[in-house]
This record gives C-alpha cells, structure tokens and sequence, in this order.
C-alpha cells in the first residue's frame, strides 16, 4: 500500500526580457514523506528557452534547465542545457 505524503507551496514566475527568450521560475518549500521518511525544505526550478536570437548574423536557439532541492538530509541538483548557434552566411558564399 503505498502511503507518500507531500505538502507544498510555490511560487511561480515568468519573465520575457526580449521576444527570443522566456524564462520560468518555481520555488516553493515542499514536506514528503516517503517510505516512513519525512523530508522537508527548499525546492526550485528554473528553465529558459531561447529562440532565433540573431546577434551579427549567429542563430542562437537553447533550452537551460535547472533544478536544486534541498531536503533534509538529501539533497538534489539537475542542470541540463542545450544550445544551437548557426552561421549565417551571404549570398557571396553561396556562389563558392
């Protein structure tokens, strides 16, 4: 029988400083118990996704993902990026 508990609370926040980027928050403070164990403390998330952001002709896309999670006595932390950046060449370098 499976009898996990979590209880939290958390806060969200979007931000979108210029049209290629869009970051999202989550924090809060989380209690779980799990097989007889209760665990509490921080938790967040943050993630960006970039796309198309063309600075002097360099095609930027991305993901960023971030995860940290302070549960006493554990303690968890996730980082994943993934980038992309393109050349954009002229019309002269074609012709080659």
């Amino acid at each position: 029988m499976n009898k996990n508990k979590f209880n939290f609370l958390f806060t969200n926040f979007e931000y979108q400083p210029i049209r290629e980027l869009y970051l999202t928050s989550d924090l809060g403070y989380k209690i779980e118990e799990q097989i007889g164990e209760l665990t509490q403390g921080f938790s967040g998330i943050l993630s960006a996704d970039l796309q198309s952001l063309n600075v002097k002709d360099y095609i930027s896309n991305g993901k960023l993902f971030m995860m940290y999670e302070k549960l006493n006595p554990r303690q968890i932390i996730i980082m994943k990026l993934i980038l992309r950046i393109q050349k954009v060449f002229g019309k002269i370098a074609e012709l080659w």
